[in-house]
């Protein structure tokens, strides 16, 4: 596994795991291993959801967090 792959995971199990389950399967919140996305599955989705979070759901923002 690669430095990159390395730090994404960290960051995965310290911001993520707990709600989206250790091996992405969910737990809190939805599984993150699935075909159907319900707030979009582009990249530019993905980034604007992390950064902004989902308003209406448990989905915190994590702009200034993550980089």
């Amino acid at each position: 596994m690669g430095a990159e792959a390395d730090v994404g995971g960290t960051l995965y199990r310290t911001h993520c795991a707990g709600c989206h389950g250790a091996q992405l399967q969910g737990a809190s919140a939805t599984a993150l291993i699935k075909t159907n996305w319900r707030y979009g599955r582009s990249d530019f989705s993905l980034e604007t959801n992390i950064r902004n979070g989902i308003p209406g759901t448990d989905m915190p923002a994590f702009r200034g967090q993550l980089s």
